[in-house]
């Protein structure tokens, strides 16, 4: 199901209550994230904070304990296979 906002206002990445453990060790606490095309974000903290371990997710390197995550508007699982821009640079908005 999409969202009913115009495509330029749509998230590019958008994460919902995301939560990783690795077994009792809670790492990412209900992460909530929208990036908007154009926007840069950084990411940032001491170590042992979990940035890896929210890239890794957000490239489904990682599969989330809880939470939902959407790219360019498709809800992303690792059995989800995503249309990505066949060349570095190429806007996949404008496909």
């Amino acid at each position: 199901m999409r969202d009913v906002l115009p495509r330029s206002r749509q998230g590019v990445v958008e994460l919902r209550g995301i939560k990783k453990a690795f077994g009792a060790h809670l790492v990412l606490r209900g992460i909530d994230l929208i990036v908007h095309a154009g926007e840069h974000v950084v990411v940032f903290g001491p170590s042992g904070s979990g940035k890896s371990t929210l890239l890794r997710t957000i490239n489904l390197l990682e599969e989330p304990s809880e939470g939902s995550l959407r790219v360019l508007g498709t809800r992303a699982g690792t059995a989800t296979r995503l249309k990505l821009p066949a060349r570095m640079g190429e806007d996949p908005l404008t496909r």
